[in-house]
């Protein structure tokens, strides 16, 4: 294994294990608020203005950093219409074109993403007075993720299948 492919892969893992505890406690956050809101709702009477809108904000960072651990594991659906007898290289180059054009798509989203977010953050959440540009980062902060995993995809080279697939 090369020293690139080496630095990538590690990369890649490190920030998967960052990604997968920072969605753990995302998931539990949101469990948390959105029984605490069901409790004050429906059985105090007395709901609270803030819980249903920490649910939407962990919830958006959760899916955002959700797909990214999907491309690090293969897991996002494609679909592949290979004639009987293509040439494994043609398949391989296609690939590599297919790769190049959602990297492409995720440096431009990341980098849109954090102009839009930086924009927000003079503005709060109405009710508990966030910047919301903290939940518009979600978005680029999942492509500069997803494009470290993609990275290290293409310079392992092909897998296996997924379980399941």
């Amino acid at each position: 294994m090369g020293p690139m492919r080496r630095l990538a892969t590690r990369l890649s893992e490190g920030v998967d294990r960052v990604t997968l505890a920072l969605a753990a406690l995302l998931a539990a956050a949101m469990t948390l608020a959105l029984a605490v809101q069901v409790l004050f709702r429906f059985v105090l009477r007395a709901p609270l203005s803030w819980s249903e809108e920490l649910a939407r904000y962990c919830f958006v960072w959760l899916a955002s950093l959700g797909a990214a651990a999907g491309v690090r594991r293969g897991l996002h659906p494609g679909i592949e219409l290979w004639p009987a007898g293509v040439p494994a290289w043609v398949r391989r180059a296609v690939a590599i074109v297919g790769v190049g054009v959602v990297g492409a798509f995720l440096i431009v989203l990341a980098a849109y993403g954090w102009r839009l977010a930086a924009f927000n953050m003079r503005q709060r959440s109405p009710a508990m007075g966030l910047p919301m540009g903290l939940p518009y980062a979600a978005v680029p902060t999942g492509a500069v993720v997803m494009l470290v995993h993609l990275v290290a995809r293409l310079l392992e080279g092909p897998r296996e299948e997924p379980p399941g697939a």
